[in-house]
């Protein structure tokens, strides 16, 4: 039985390589940017900080991101949750991924599921917002049952009178449209660490020569 730290090292590689492959820009440097970024939030009230300055990089860093959302998710669905890494696995060994794709294909293309979804989306709030996440999760289902033409498989759909909202139609689910349930990483969503070099590049260079010891890139 995989320890709970090697499906972690597992998933983490995963959604490293899928990312990348997503956003090219994504770089082991950038997850770097990205880390000193958030935990320099999480330390603000530690020591002062040039706010501005993290504010705009948190900004952009979480930009960048979004596009390589879905891949992140899909990586982490096939590698971190183990009940569905070892379906995967066992359907993989047994050359079945096709046929459990095709007929999930056949069970989202039913009229009692168009209709049932289309009622859903109908009636607002919660429960549109539920069934674009179901949609959402089956179109990454159909990704990692190595379906040739996810956005195929929903124009087909939609054709078929389904309803999609745009954010997760042909293209925008895998290319960050649909990111309203991902709040941003930011400080707040971790505990203080210690303040350190790595958080220099925030600092304010204060007139006492407290913060004068500025990262080079600032």
């Amino acid at each position: 039985m995989r320890s709970a730290a090697a499906a972690a090292t597992t998933a983490s590689a995963a959604v490293a390589a899928a990312t990348r492959a997503a956003s090219p820009a994504i770089t082991p440097g950038w997850w770097q940017d990205y880390a000193i970024a958030v935990m320099t939030d999480a330390a603000r009230q530690a020591a002062p900080v040039n706010d501005g300055r993290l504010e705009d990089d948190l900004a952009g860093l979480n930009r960048t991101f979004t596009p390589a959302l879905t891949a992140s998710v899909l990586a982490t669905f096939q590698t971190g949750y183990r009940p569905v890494a070892d379906a995967l696995g066992a359907l993989t060994t047994a050359k079945q991924l096709p046929q459990t794709c095709a007929a999930l294909v056949a069970a989202v293309a039913a009229e009692a599921f168009t209709t049932n979804i289309n009622i859903a989306m109908a009636a607002g709030g919660d429960s549109t917002q539920a069934a674009t996440w179901f949609l959402h999760s089956l179109w990454i289902t159909l990704k990692a049952l190595g379906s040739p033409d996810v956005d195929g498989e929903i124009t087909a759909r939609q054709d078929a009178g389904l309803t999609v909202p745009s954010q997760i139609g042909p293209q925008h689910w895998w290319q960050g449209g649909y990111a309203t349930w991902h709040a941003p990483l930011a400080g707040p969503r971790h505990r203080p660490v210690d303040r350190g070099d790595a958080h220099r590049r925030y600092a304010r260079a204060e007139d006492d020569g407290v913060f004068r010891r500025l990262d080079p890139r600032i």
